[in-house]
């Protein structure tokens, strides 16, 4: 039963923690941002991948707040794998080269959805020159790096939340906060911060 329990934790540890980081990255940054988030989600079947979501009830890929959020996820993960160390060779930013309007852009470690709707934001707001959508692509990158850093506290209470509310299955494995568990996880993140200021 003990290699067991090793087992699940270890196959958490490598997928499951990796994807709690990316859509906690996205709730806080969106949350601190003034997004509405409705829910987190996250899903694994056996040792793959796995694959989440942080749903908002109005995230528009137009608006910058939104953008920066998408991006956050990214760090989140490689902010995740470096504090711990365990995971220090596989925290690095990947350069993923995306075409948008013609021009390839380097993208940090973002999945799928992260990229479209990042896109989607360079289209509506920066299809006018090569130099303008590099240059945005860098800031909001940076930003999120930014914010990544500045909200770690919070982002690392909703991981233990989605930890904590993890059920496991035969074939699966998943883990959903909605609204209300959400808010808990940034109030005592609140309540850390300020036992650590006394």
């Amino acid at each position: 039963m003990t290699d067991e329990v090793t087992q699940k934790d270890m196959v958490m540890t490598s997928a499951m923690w990796e994807n709690f980081a990316h859509e906690a990255g996205h709730a806080v940054v969106g949350h601190f941002a003034g997004l509405n988030l409705e829910y987190i989600e996250v899903s694994q079947r056996g040792t793959d991948e796995g694959n989440g979501v942080a749903v908002f009830t109005h995230a528009d890929p137009k608006e910058e707040r939104s953008a920066i959020m998408y991006a956050a996820g990214g760090p989140a993960v490689a902010e995740l794998q470096q504090r711990f160390k365990k995971y220090r060779d596989r925290a690095k930013w990947v350069g993923d080269v995306e075409d948008v309007g013609h021009v390839n852009i380097q993208w940090p470690d973002l999945s799928d959805d992260d990229r479209r709707n990042l896109r989607n934001y360079l289209a509506a707001n920066y299809y006018s020159g090569s130099a303008n959508v590099k240059r945005e692509t860098a800031r909001i990158q940076n930003e999120a790096r930014r914010q990544v850093r500045q909200y770690w506290p919070w982002i690392a209470c909703v991981i233990d939340a989605l930890a904590d509310a993890t059920r496991y299955g035969q074939d699966e494995d998943r883990a959903r906060i909605d609204r209300p568990a959400f808010l808990k996880a940034i109030a005592d993140a609140d309540k850390l911060e300020l036992s650590t200021d006394d």
